[in-house]
């Protein structure tokens, strides 16, 4: 290992043992030092030395945890039909391939952009309802 590379493996190795918690973001200037040795010496060497992630090196955000992708862990939730809804029957009701039901029993903005929402992952449906209301 090259002396420049062995001073920056001590650098980040002397950090470790004195940061204050374990999830505290690595300095700006030690990750500066990381990322103008990775022109010197190559990603994967830089890498091996420092204990940084790729992403973090080439300045990318965090990529997305797989948790947030999980089902919920409730299996059912139910809602009480609104007192104002004449029948008890509901306009829609609908099953996403999960298993999800959704019944609405009043059409309004808000019900159309959840369905969106729901059933084609339509962030884009909700922003829309979200900004023809003006928030």
């Amino acid at each position: 290992m090259n002396k420049d590379l062995a001073k920056l493996a001590v650098a980040f190795r002397w950090w470790r043992r004195t940061r204050k918690h374990q999830r505290q973001p690595v300095p700006p200037e030690l990750l500066e030092k990381a990322r103008s040795a990775v022109s010197m010496y190559g990603l994967t060497m830089v890498v091996e030395a420092t204990g940084l992630r790729y992403w973090q090196l080439r300045g990318e955000p965090r990529p997305a945890s797989a948790r947030k992708h999980r089902l919920p862990n409730y299996s059912r939730l139910e809602v009480q039909r609104p007192a104002n809804c004449v029948t008890g029957v509901p306009l829609v009701e609908a099953e996403s391939p999960q298993g999800i039901k959704l019944r609405v029993f009043s059409m309004t903005s808000e019900t159309s952009a959840l369905l969106g929402w729901v059933w084609r992952g339509g962030h884009e449906v909700l922003g829309t309802a979200l900004e023809a209301r003006g928030e």
